[in-house]
């Protein structure tokens, strides 16, 4: 029952209620009274159950055919038999706190609680179960984090008129927004319960654009506070690109995207938000340029030391094999004329023990890449043409998967057709998997022959090596989350066809990453290695090729999120970026303590790059394009961003491929 307890409560929204409380109560009071320290507690808490447990008591038969209902963030499931315990828990928890907190802060603040509570129970107890009342349910669900704030101004002592209306307005209209937002991944199981809900009475796309215009209106009014607040309405922005984002895709798949990126911008924007309280409290020693010189010198920090870790786990150590078992290597190919040629003399060119084949798959070459492999096929070499992927398939999971079903060898390699091997590479790809199966991928050393290349390509390295957790997916048999890099992945076939192989994830838009979530899930390892002196990539030759990679992937691979998309904008910057600026600025500024954070943030910065530079086969000249490698990667990735959030499908070349990742 306990659990049940938990989960019903939303441990994950707690904050949402007690924050709104505290912080109003400490603008009006600045300190922690008796009442004040009461009504956080009770709003972090005991109000949560009674907000959430009872609205899971009515909404049981809805929530059961929900599939993302049953745990502590998004909901649990209370079913009939606990309906009796849960109202009693709500009892408990709650009337203690209600007393005792009216007591403490007076007839108004009572009243004003009284009504709080009242509210969370019209959203889900009938007869009123404003829940079902298209618009009455928005108005509703944000009064139950706005009515929070309310009783915390008055239990600190403000009269109703002294409140500041204009922000709680543009909180209200916020969490209006919000809700509704939230409503539209709900809208196939809401009318199949009969719940009437704005979304749907709407439909998906009017309610995403009511969703907008009330984030707009909250932008708004916050804003036209001017001084600290403007940082407070930058915070609440992305919020109106959440919406827009429902507005480009109408799906369900992205209207839960949005749900969850919404989970995730509560964060950043809590942080903003508090940052701008701290300020107009009076917390103000630390200034601006010193919370940023600093803040980007751990941050580099941080990333350094996980870099180094992240490395440390990739280091191969696969014993040697007292049979080595047949290789198939199975090349998908699209418009490669340039490159097939010599991915295939690398793989002719192996000293492998073992017996091993070739197997070209062409994907609807239109550039003569299929003339070019005839010219390089080899006894024990294939090339396929299957014709176009079936519906629902991307290009590539349909070519792999063919290569797949006629393959005779018991490991698999696949290897995109840019990917050039090294004559010990199958050796050692035969070892690793042999040695602790599941799916291996390599982190392949990038050719960099062009002005272009040596400017941009050194970002697709250090975004696998310093934000991803590496060592952490490698460290397990179930990696969270898994991850795999495409130029290079082996597996033994048995596994493979296990795992559901590449028709497992056929509508994938990013196949290494969503093939080794498959294999995660059937069970399998997942391991990420270090592979510079075991294959070379040279991905694209040319600043349009490079940029229309990112603009592909970035927000693909970032799982469709955009508060993913966003963490990861910011992360760039506060790493890449931000210690190259402030040492000028804090010396122009004359501050000291800015300074040796810079000075920190900078040193370390250089010696990631000189690591990564040296480590990956980089050339060090490399480092001195620094700048303009991270400008136009982050411009490349706002640039995908924005391109997700409208909707648009993205082209690899010259075909639009699925709009939808597989789930």
């Amino acid at each position: 029952m306990l659990r049940e307890l938990w989960r019903a409560s939303r441990p994950f929204s707690w904050i949402n209620t007690a924050l709104p409380f505290l912080a109003m109560a400490w603008t009006i009071r600045r300190g922690l009274e008796p009442a004040i320290v009461v009504g956080t507690l009770y709003f972090l808490a005991p109000y949560n159950l009674l907000l959430y447990g009872i609205n899971d008591v009515y909404d049981y038969e809805s929530d059961r055919s929900n599939p993302r209902k049953g745990g502590a963030i998004e909901g649990g499931l209370v079913a009939p038999s606990l309906s009796r315990l849960l109202w009693i828990a709500v009892g408990i928890t709650n009337l203690p706190f209600l007393l005792l907190l009216a007591g403490l802060g007076g007839p108004t603040s009572a009243g004003a609680l009284a009504l709080t509570v009242a509210a969370a129970l019209a959203y889900s107890v009938p007869p009123i179960r404003t829940k079902v009342v298209a618009f009455l349910d928005s108005a509703t669900s944000s009064l139950h984090f706005v009515l929070p704030a309310v009783c915390g101004g008055l239990v600190a002592g403000a009269s109703p008129a002294g409140l500041p209306w204009r922000i709680l307005i543009a909180f209200f209209l916020w969490g209006m927004a919000s809700h509704a937002l939230g409503a539209i991944q709900d809208v196939r199981y809401d009318r199949d319960a009969g719940i009437g809900s704005i979304a749907v009475a709407l439909g998906a796309r009017p309610t995403a654009f009511f969703s907008l215009c009330a984030y707009s209106a909250a932008v708004v009014l916050v804003a036209s506070r001017g001084g600290p607040a403007l940082i407070a309405a930058a915070a609440l922005l992305p919020y109106v690109l959440l919406a827009l984002s429902c507005l480009g895709r109408d799906t369900e798949r992205q209207a839960r995207r949005a749900w969850h990126s919404f989970l995730g911008l509560n964060l950043l924007a809590g942080f903003l938000i508090t940052q701008v309280l701290l300020r107009v409290w009076g917390a103000d020693n630390v200034t601006v340029l010193q919370m940023l010189a600093w803040g980007s010198a751990v941050g580099v920090l941080v990333i350094l030391g996980m870099t180094a870790v992240n490395q440390w786990s990739m280091r191969r150590m696969a014993p040697s094999l007292a049979r080595w078992p047949s290789v198939s290597v199975i090349i998908p190919a699209r418009n490669e004329a340039e490159t097939i040629t010599r991915c295939m003399e690398s793989v002719q060119s192996q000293r492998y023990e073992g017996e091993w084949e070739t197997i070209v798959v062409d994907d609807g070459s239109e550039d003569g890449t299929v003339e070019a492999a005839r010219e390089r096929e080899r006894p024990g070499s294939r090339i396929l043409q299957p014709g176009p992927a079936p519906l629902g398939w991307t290009g590539k999971c349909w070519a792999a998967q063919e290569g797949a079903n006629v393959a005779r060898g018991e490991i698999l390699v696949f290897l995109d057709a840019d990917t050039a091997l090294q004559p010990i590479a199958l050796h050692a790809l035969v070892r690793e998997v042999e040695w602790t199966g599941g799916l291996l991928s390599i982190l392949t050393r990038y050719r960099m022959e062009g002005w272009a290349e040596r400017s941009f390509m050194p970002a697709f390295a250090h975004m696998q090596l310093c934000f991803l957790p590496i060592a952490l997916m490698n460290a397990g048999r179930r990696p969270s989350p898994p991850y795999a890099n495409g130029p290079c992945m082996a597996v033994s076939r048995e596994e493979y066809a296990a795992g559901g192989g590449h028709a497992a994830i056929r509508a994938s838009d990013r196949e290494d990453v969503d093939l080794a979530r498959s294999m995660s899930t059937a069970g399998f390892r997942v391991r990420f290695v270090r592979g510079v002196d075991l294959a070379s990539t040279r991905h694209y030759r040319t600043l349009g090729g490079i940029a229309g990679f990112w603009r592909r992937t970035y927000y693909a691979y970032g799982g469709h999120s955009l508060a993913v998309a966003l963490f990861g904008l910011l992360g760039m910057a506060t790493v890449f970026l931000l210690p190259l600026l402030m040492l000028p600025i804090a010396l122009v500024n004359g501050d000291r303590i800015a300074a040796a954070g810079s000075v920190i943030g900078l040193t370390g910065l250089l010696v990631l790059r000189l690591m990564i530079a040296v480590r990956e086969e980089q050339a060090l000249s490399t480092i001195l394009l620094h700048p303009l490698t991270w400008l136009g990667t982050l411009l490349f990735a706002a640039m995908s961003t924005a391109d997700g959030v409208r909707g648009v499908v993205p082209r690899w070349r010259g075909r639009t491929l699925s709009a939808e990742a597989p789930t």
